[in-house]
């Protein structure tokens, strides 16, 4: 094998690659609106919210 082809196979796992995590990266739709909708409820009820040392508590009981 020589340098070019060896570059180009170089390049071409790479374009492979980054394809793949782009498309892992893709969040279907209806798990967005799942979570704009939470980001919402809580906008309106900022107080539901836990601090971290609470949630872990109610976690272990």
């Amino acid at each position: 094998m020589n340098d070019v082809n060896l570059i180009n196979a170089i390049k071409n796992m790479l374009d492979y690659a980054l394809n793949k995590e782009k498309e892992s990266m893709d969040i279907p739709e209806a798990h967005q609106k799942l979570v704009m909708e939470r980001f919402d409820r809580v906008r309106k009820n900022p107080e539901r919210l836990l601090d971290w040392d609470e949630a872990k508590k109610t976690l272990k009981a």
